[in-house]
């Protein structure tokens, strides 16, 4: 049986979709914070696979409620992933590309070392380290700009603000891999079926784009004419710092052969849109 914990969250519900034999828990049904019958509920279960989307995503807010990440991106799951190995059961954990730093100009893979800048970033890294510790055979899957039709996420915001003539200004000194929560709850779903012995594998969309690059590929696929405005970092001043480059390498991925789901991120996007594009700007006009 495979355990979902955080089934409501974008991919969450992408994998609850791919998976419907799956035991599938929203943070309603279980608080995860409640690190004791988190820990019970595993134990009883004895699931064959724990897959933790749960987390703290707030980037900013972090720099303010750090105590609140720390426990949902490092002490949450670092518990969850003990609790895994306890019944012999494999654990899929997620975390971020903004765990790396400034000064990469070229993809980044898995074999680089983290150097986070930001309280969330820092909270995330912490995460993996006590995975792994805690499960030598886990799996920690780095994404980028995850985005779906559920939630809050970028397109969303995008089309939402593009709809009401908003001013809209978007970063574009910042490198990121935009990528589709559905393609990695499809990677996920591969992955399954490997023996892996555990580690950290990058999950993202090819290629990369800046933000802004990304806000006009939505507007430009869905005809939206939108005041857009390309600023920089500098200027946004966002309260937490970001990487400038953050394009992640899957290259563990296609060791495996297990990259087709990752394709070009203005192919992902447009597959994306072409499905549910229609259905969001009636959502976001009513």
């Amino acid at each position: 049986m495979t355990l979902i914990i955080g089934a409501n969250g974008q991919l969450g519900w992408e994998l609850t979709q791919l998976m419907p034999d799956a035991t599938a828990l929203t943070r309603e049904e279980l608080d995860v914070t409640d690190l004791n019958s988190m820990r019970m509920l595993i134990q009883h279960e004895e699931p064959e696979v724990v897959i933790n989307c749960t987390a703290y995503n707030a980037v900013d807010d972090a720099e303010t409620n750090r105590d609140e990440a720390i426990l949902l991106n490092t002490l949450v799951p670092a518990a969850m992933a003990a609790a895994a190995r306890n019944v012999d059961a494999k654990f899929i954990h997620f975390s971020t590309d903004y765990v790396f730093g400034d000064g990469h100009q070229d993809p980044i893979d898995e074999s680089h070392v983290p150097q986070p800048q930001s309280a969330y970033a820092r909270s995330k890294w912490a995460g993996e380290q006590r995975v792994m510790q805690n499960h030598p055979g886990a799996i920690v899957m780095r994404l980028t700009g995850v985005y779906s039709h559920r939630r809050n996420n970028f397109v969303k915001t995008m089309v939402k603000h593009a709809l009401k003539g908003t001013e809209l200004k978007v970063v574009n000194d910042q490198s990121i891999s935009p990528t589709w929560a559905r393609s990695i709850a499809m990677t996920v779903e591969d992955l399954m079926e490997y023996n892996l012995p555990g580690g950290v594998i990058h999950c993202v969309s090819d290629m990369g784009c800046t933000w802004y690059t990304f806000a006009s590929k939505i507007f430009e696929i869905l005809d939206i004419e939108a005041d857009l405005h390309a600023v920089s970092q500098a200027d946004w001043g966002a309260a937490a710092a970001r990487p400038e480059y953050s394009i992640l390498d899957n290259s563990v991925l296609r060791s495996l052969n297990a990259n087709e789901h990752m394709t070009p991120w203005d192919e992902m996007l447009e597959a994306f849109l072409k499905e549910y594009g229609e259905a969001l700007i009636s959502e976001l006009e009513g």
